[in-house]
C-alpha cells in the first residue's frame, strides 16, 4: 500500500493537469521570491531521477507529459517536480492528508474514465452517464472543500501558536533586552 500511495502521490500532479499545464496548482502560483528560494532549496539533481522513475512506473502518460514539459519549459518542469516532491513530503508528515488526497484522486480518475466513456456513447446513453458524472463531480467538489477546510484549520493552529509566542515575547521584553545586552558585552569583554 505504501508503494502504491507513493506512486500515486508522485504522478498525480502531472497526470490530471492535462495538456498545456504550467505547474500552477489549484492553490495558485507561488510568489516569485518564495518559488525561487524553494526551487533552489530543492535538491534537484539528487531527486530528479528518482521522481521521474516513480512517475514512469505509476503513470507512463504523466511521465511523457513531464518529458514534453521539460523540452518546452524547463522552469515549469522543475516547478512541477518540486510540487510532486512537496506533495510526497506533506503526505509523509500527515496521514490524514494522504487519505483526503487518495479520495480526491480516485474521484478524479473516476471522472476521467466517465468522460472517456461518454465520448463513445450514443446520444441516448449520454444523459445517464452525464448524471452519474454530475454526482461524482459533486463528491469531488465536497472532498476538495473538506481538504481546504482542513488546511485552513491547520493554518489557524499555526497562527494561534505564533500569536502565543508573540504574547510571551512581549511579556519577556525587558528581560530579553537585558539578556541580549549582557551577551553583547560579554563578547566585547572576551575580545570577540
Amino acid at each position: 500500500m505504501r508503494n502504491v500511495l507513493a506512486l500515486l502521490v508522485l504522478s498525480s500532479g502531472v497526470a490530471f493537469a492535462g495538456p498545456g499545464f504550467d505547474g500552477v496548482g489549484d492553490r495558485g502560483e507561488m510568489p516569485r521570491l518564495e518559488r525561487r528560494v524553494a526551487i533552489e532549496a530543492f535538491q534537484f539533481d539528487e531527486q530528479e531521477e528518482k521522481l521521474l522513475e516513480m512517475v514512469k512506473e505509476s503513470n507512463p502518460e504523466a511521465y511523457q507529459r513531464l518529458l514534453r514539459l521539460k523540452e518546452r519549459d524547463e522552469q515549469a518542469y522543475v516547478r512541477q517536480l518540486f510540487q510532486i516532491a512537496l506533495r510526497g513530503q506533506r503526505m509523509k508528515i500527515k496521514p490524514e492528508t494522504s487519505e483526503r488526497f487518495i479520495v480526491i484522486q480516485s474521484l478524479e480518475v473516476e471522472l476521467l474514465a466517465m468522460a472517456a466513456r461518454l465520448a463513445g456513447e450514443t446520444e441516448a446513453e449520454q444523459p445517464k452517464t452525464r448524471a452519474a458524472m454530475t454526482e461524482v463531480a459533486g463528491k469531488l467538489l465536497d472532498a476538495k472543500q473538506a481538504d481546504r477546510r482542513a488546511r485552513v484549520e491547520d493554518l489557524n493552529k499555526k497562527i494561534a501558536k505564533i500569536q502565543e509566542e508573540i504574547k510571551v515575547r512581549d511579556e519577556e521584553r525587558d528581560a530579553r533586552i537585558e539578556e541580549y545586552i549582557d551577551q553583547l558585552t560579554r563578547r566585547k569583554a572576551s575580545g570577540l
